[in-house]
């Protein structure tokens, strides 16, 4: 097979975007391809610790390595650069340090990967709040116009505190709670995110239930909380805020629990 059509079929395996034809055809072939079932792991670890662009650029140097390998005219224009002659050991000793760094990122301690795929999927929500505070309005709304200008700014230690007074000012209005929660979160500190997430996923009155689930998973995930990120992510039904990227985040997390 290609490697390029290898690469191709491994990842929307992981993905889950094989039709169920292609995916039984996939696993049949899993089964009796042992080398195959090996470089389907190594994608799986891969994903845990090169998350984003990252991993993506990986794997094309990947696919430009083993296409240098099948082809020693093309390896000349990829690795022949300030010297003119090069022979094929020269690219294989490319590829062992290719694989020797893959290797040193995937075992070294520490590198479970949940940093990365928090940051590949965290961003702040959308400032939905409009930014008032005219001189002669009330000392609330200036304060509200701070809280959304600082958080617009994506100065969050700054929204943190003021949305944090907000709701000392309007306890119930859920839209100060959401974004205190965030911006604290995005400050990283998750533990503080996560009780008021907590109660605005579970309140079917909030306007901001769904958005609270998907980022009560991700603060479980900063804050290392893996079974109940995997919980809540599993709480996300499909067609909610970010049920695409949430079902792709379940199934990486539980690879990473095996």
């Amino acid at each position: 097979m290609e490697p390029e059509k290898k690469y191709e079929l491994i990842e929307k395996h992981l993905a889950g975007t094989l039709s169920e034809t292609e995916e039984n055809a996939f696993r049949r072939m899993l089964e009796s391809e042992p080398g195959l079932a090996n470089e389907v792991k190594l994608h799986q670890r891969l994903d845990q610790v090169l998350a984003g662009d990252r991993i993506h650029a990986f794997r094309e140097k990947l696919k430009q390595t083993d296409r240098a390998w099948k082809k020693p005219e093309e390896a000349k224009k990829m690795y022949i650069r300030r010297k003119p002659k090069r022979s094929q050991l020269a690219i294989a000793a490319t590829i062992v340090l290719l694989l020797a760094a893959s290797l040193y990122l995937l075992l070294k301690p520490g590198s479970d990967g949940t940093d990365s795929l928090y940051a590949a999927n965290f961003a702040p929500y959308e400032m939905v709040l409009n930014q008032r505070g005219a001189a002669d309005e009330s000392p609330r709304k200036q304060l509200e116009a701070q809280a959304v200008s600082a958080y617009e700014n994506q100065q969050f230690d700054q929204a943190a505190q003021a949305f944090a007074s907000l709701q000392e000012i309007a306890p119930n209005e859920d839209p100060f709670q959401f974004y205190y929660c965030l911006s604290v979160l995005a400050s990283g500190q998750p533990d503080k995110a996560i009780p008021g997430l907590e109660l605005l996923s579970e309140d079917s009155n909030s306007l901001f239930q769904e958005q609270s689930r998907w980022y009560l998973a991700l603060a479980y995930l900063k804050n290392g909380q893996l079974e109940q990120a995997k919980s809540s992510l599993a709480q996300i039904e499909t067609g909610a805020y970010r049920s695409a990227e949430a079902a792709r985040l379940l199934r990486k997390l539980k690879r990473i629990s095996e």
